[in-house]
């Protein structure tokens, strides 16, 4: 994915595509958005966080171990998540 991005920002500077807005536009709007899967994908967390309506929860379930307890699956987070 990240060499799909280079080769996007190659295209971008080798034709100085940003003199034409419209396809400058374009073809920014893919490498953000590879950047932000990329973010997602290497610092993101996925896991359940049970809420009920008006209530805020600071404890999330996690279906992979982030500790060094095999056996702990739950990650708490120091604000409430909204």
């Amino acid at each position: 994915m990240s060499a799909l991005a280079l080769c996007l920002l190659g295209i971008i500077i080798k034709t100085k595509m940003w003199r034409r807005f419209g396809s400058f536009v374009l073809h920014a709007a893919f490498i953000v958005i590879f950047i932000g899967a990329a973010l997602t994908r290497y610092l993101g967390a996925e896991g359940v966080l049970h809420v009920r309506a008006g209530e805020s929860g600071n404890e999330m379930v996690s279906v992979k171990t982030v500790s060094a307890d095999p056996n702990q699956r739950r990650i708490f987070f120091e604000y409430p998540l909204h």
